[in-house]
């Protein structure tokens, strides 16, 4: 059965990317240049959120049914917040939504799904140290709306240069299938990732709104599912997966509330702009994955998750301050 669905999911996204210019003609959703903070200089479909939605589709079918891997989960609750969340994106890339009516709608679609499925309400956090643990449970509802506010937003300012949001999801559903976790799911994101990565970095294909709000919705879905359930991941640990999204949001905001700029206004100050160069156009994705990657690969070895962290933090402002001095 798995290799059916392998199969399915390899022929969707073969008669999706090869007829991606009729569908984006069919749904007129492109990303306009505006030669200031964007580098293309065409008009690009960002729909790739689509075909990740539509083989999420065909997951649950096949879960349901056979792999059993959100045990314990609500299918209709699932399906439903992440309809709503891809929806929300599929707007905002075609119509331009407010950012403060997409917030409150972030905050009901959050609050709904916690209150019809309480196994993905964050009841505790357990570090690797000694197995610390804080309890949440008193305050569940409002934390974890927070989190997924916070993560969400981040994963999708994240998303500003070609391979750069692809790569990351390579690497953090990789290391779910290394953790032995969601295995089906991680094998067929990887896979629609290949292909997606393929035409994106020819400049073919954005993720979209649609693309990174649902994905991040989705995978932040199943890391709380992971840890209400202890199957093998800490609080540190998790942490560590969603660092530089982040961190790279926390620090634009702060930046921008100092400047007295509104803190939701894009600019030219993400890490992926101050490290592009002329010389090597691949250097912030060189550079953003080591900063993914390495950390993990630390705590795999059993670095402890508070040093791997304050060690992420000396490089990443070195790399900052760097690079902003070397733009003077």
């Amino acid at each position: 059965m798995q290799i059916i669905f392998y199969l399915i999911i390899i022929i969707l996204n073969i008669l999706f990317f090869f007829n991606l210019n009729k569908i984006s003609n069919l749904l007129n959703i492109y990303d306009l240049p505006d030669f200031k903070r964007k580098i293309h200089k065409v008009k690009i479909p960002q729909i790739g959120g689509i075909i990740f939605f539509l083989n999420f589709i065909l997951y649950l079918v096949f879960d349901k049914f056979y792999f059993n891997e959100l045990q314990g989960l609500s299918y209709f609750v699932i399906f439903f917040s992440s309809l709503s969340i891809f929806l929300i994106g599929i707007f905002d890339d075609k119509y331009n939504l407010n950012a403060k009516i997409k917030g409150i709608l972030f905050i009901i679609i959050f609050f709904f799904t916690i209150i019809f499925e309480k196994n993905l309400s964050i009841n505790n956090l357990i570090f690797s140290i000694s197995e610390f643990t804080i309890n949440t449970k008193s305050f569940s509802t409002i934390f974890t709306i927070i989190c997924l506010f916070l993560f969400v937003n981040a994963f999708n300012m994240f998303d500003g240069i070609n391979g750069q949001i692809g790569i990351y999801l390579i690497i953090i559903f990789s290391y779910l299938i290394f953790k032995n976790l969601y295995l089906n799911l991680s094998i067929w994101i990887i896979i629609s990732l290949l292909f997606f990565l393929y035409y994106n970095l020819k400049g073919k294909i954005f993720f979209g709104d649609n693309g990174s709000l649902f994905i991040s919705f989705m995978f932040a879905l199943l890391i709380i599912n992971t840890n209400n359930r202890n199957l093998n991941i800490y609080a540190d640990e998790i942490f560590i997966l969603m660092m530089l999204p982040g961190i790279d949001m926390a620090r634009l905001f702060i930046e921008r509330i100092y400047n007295r700029k509104n803190p939701f206004k894009a600019d030219n100050n993400h890490l992926h702009h101050i490290l592009n160069s002329q010389k090597f156009k691949y250097l912030p994705l060189l550079v953003n994955s080591c900063l993914v990657l390495f950390p993990i690969i630390a705590f795999s070895l059993g670095i402890n998750g508070f040093l791997i962290i304050m060690f992420f933090l000396a490089v990443y402002f070195t790399v900052i301050l760097i690079n902003k001095k070397k733009q003077k």
